[in-house]
């Protein structure tokens, strides 16, 4: 227990390092995590050179199984975004659901946008049309900040391609054709739970309403009336190709002989890169007359985006693969077994006290499935669930140390305190009620499809 207690001590001083030097000193959170990395190894007694190569080659790893997944999902977003389309999904949501359900409208609209397409760049371009609804309607502006915030921030923190749960399922070795299934899927409560359910509860309570200027009634009537952009229908349906074409592949798979030349077709073509790769395809030549710039110079700027959260996420691949070096998973499944702490809840609680100290929810993410991948598998527990359960636990309390607090405040025109209500507490809400699902799932996982 000795050599288990220095471990766990050697870990714990590690992340404090990593949480001292983001938050004090304002480093940057790849350079955190490596610096981390490298003293876990030295507290951990490992020899210093095996500590260089091992941390080199969690980085190389992480970024061969989901660099390429991550560049393309990004490229994905950056069409939909450039051509207009982004908008126009929240037009159609709003000409399905009608105004009297406004709430709903923008709740979906933030949940299928923000799949691929960044949570900052998402609010900014429909924050816009949320005040114009809010001010001719008379509706509570929380409520609809609310509703947005939360479906954008769900699917941002459980659903592929996003980089965060991207880099978990790779972290944690999970199947990832049924981690974007059964992320979908637990997204949506979560999102309607937290996002319009609350919403509606916090607009009632204490509603926020514009009146102080006039309303552009033609932003609210664009988005109800016909649009010479692109079709919101046709984006919706490209963002949820490449979940289908996994899905389905999943699916024949399981009635196909592994060995037969039609499973390797299916297995080629259901294939994430591959699907990704189609996707990013359909979505140049269905939207090319939209785009404002050439398909070279679209793509580039979306990968010129990503780079720095490469750099986080490889970071983290090689922290993880120090903590499995140094046998600390042998130590906290001691732990855990004494104190009996399902896996799943401890996935939860270690990326939402990192999600609450980094921030980031991307960086929380991948630091929490790098410290628990050996111990899930250890535990025999569902990659895919534990993954999902950590996911879930950096969906809450985005605190002012989350840029996205500051850009809530910024363009809603929201005051701090105000933005506290509709950011860190219905996330968290909406975090709890994945936890809930997930640990529902978790009673039935020997039977459902893609848990063991």
């Amino acid at each position: 227990m000795d050599g288990n207690l220095s471990l766990i001590l050697a870990f714990l001083v590690s992340i404090s390092v990593v949480l001292a030097l983001v938050i004090k000193f304002k480093l940057h959170p790849f350079l955190s995590l490596f610096i981390g990395c490298l003293l876990m190894g030295v507290c951990s007694g490992l020899d210093p050179m095996a500590i260089i190569k091992t941390s080199c080659k969690g980085f190389g790893d992480t970024m061969g199984d989901i660099g390429i997944i991550i560049l393309l999902g990004v490229a994905m977003g950056q069409i939909l975004h450039e051509s207009g389309c982004t908008r126009e999904i929240a037009n159609t949501m709003l000409r399905l659901c009608g105004r009297e359900k406004s709430a709903l409208a923008l709740n979906l609209t933030g949940y299928i946008i923000s799949i691929p397409v960044f949570f900052d760049a998402a609010f900014v371009i429909l924050i816009g049309l949320i005040r114009e609804m809010a001010r001719e309607g008379k509706l509570a502006l929380n409520t609809l900040v609310t509703a947005l915030v939360v479906g954008l921030t769900c699917t941002h923190a459980l659903v592929i391609p996003t980089p965060g749960p991207v880099a978990v399922a790779g972290n944690m070795g999970a199947d990832i054709g049924w981690f974007i299934v059964y992320g979908v899927l637990i997204a949506l409560p979560a999102s309607l739970i937290g996002g319009v359910l609350y919403g509606k509860f916090l607009g009632r309570k204490s509603p926020i309403f514009l009146t102080d200027e006039e309303p552009d009634a033609a932003l609210v009537e664009q988005a109800l009336a016909k649009s010479d952009h692109p079709s919101g229908a046709l984006g919706i349906a490209i963002i949820f190709l490449p979940i289908m074409l996994i899905f389905f592949a999943n699916i024949l798979n399981a009635f196909l002989d592994p060995a037969s030349s039609a499973s390797r077709v299916v297995s080629f073509f259901g294939n994430t890169n591959i699907v990704l790769l189609i996707t990013v395809f359909v979505a140049y030549f269905s939207l090319r007359e939209h785009l404002p710039e050439p398909f070279d110079t679209v793509v580039s700027r979306g990968a010129e985006s990503v780079g720095s959260i490469l750099a986080i996420i490889g970071a983290g691949g090689a922290f993880g693969a120090v903590i499995g070096a140094s046998g600390i998973s042998t130590a906290i499944v001691d732990v855990m077994q004494s104190w009996s702490i399902p896996v799943i809840l401890l996935g939860f609680l270690m990326s939402q006290c990192l999600r609450i100290g980094l921030g980031s929810i991307t960086v929380s993410i991948v630091t929490a499935s790098a410290v628990l991948a050996p111990v899930a598998s250890q535990l025999g527990a569902s990659p895919v669930l534990v993954g999902l359960a950590i996911c879930c636990g950096g969906i809450g309390l985005g605190l002012p140390n989350d840029s996205g607090f500051w850009t809530i405040c910024k363009m809603s025109g929201l005051s701090t305190k105000q933005a506290f209500l509709v950011y860190p507490i219905p996330t968290l809400i909406s975090g709890l009620v994945g936890l809930a699902v997930l640990l529902i799932l978790n009673m039935f996982a020997s039977s459902l499809p893609g848990l063991m």
